[in-house]
């Protein structure tokens, strides 16, 4: 397989998110494999006094969820 995408930071529904690893295989077929749990991406973006982040600290997001 090859690897095409790694740790991708992909929307899942309705605000959550998760990382993962895309792979193609050898026939075109592609193969999403989760490098995190899922999260919600507004609770990450959203400050403790109600305003959003202008972008994401995705490497500190991605430590925090990330699968061991």
């Amino acid at each position: 397989m090859k690897l095409l995408a790694q740790n991708q930071l992909i929307g899942t529904s309705a605000g959550s998110a998760v990382f993962r690893d895309l792979f193609e295989t050898e026939d075109g077929k592609r193969v999403s494999v989760p490098t995190s749990r899922e999260f919600c991406m507004m609770k990450e973006r959203t400050l403790p006094n109600g305003s959003l982040l202008p972008s994401y600290d995705v490497p500190s997001i991605f430590d925090k969820y990330r699968l061991n």
